[in-house]
């Protein structure tokens, strides 16, 4: 039954709102690295932004590639 969830969820546009999020996300701590990086204070944080931004890249691919594999 949790599976037939999951596909139900991926067939659905909620999938493309999913998407949507963590691209706007990404994007959020990706220009709050790029301001750091600009004044060339890399601090802890401006690390974990650019590392939090590709990964919200990377899932938000992995999201619509698995949405039209499964459609």
């Amino acid at each position: 039954m949790g599976f037939s969830l999951v596909i139900g969820y991926l067939e659905s546009l909620t999938s493309y709102y999913l998407g949507l999020l963590l691209l706007v996300t990404g994007l959020i701590l990706r220009f709050r690295y790029y301001v750091a990086y600009q004044n060339r204070l890399l601090t802890r944080d401006a690390k974990y932004a650019k590392f939090g931004s590709y990964t919200l890249f990377i899932l938000c691919v992995i999201v619509l590639i698995t949405h039209y594999i499964i459609i």
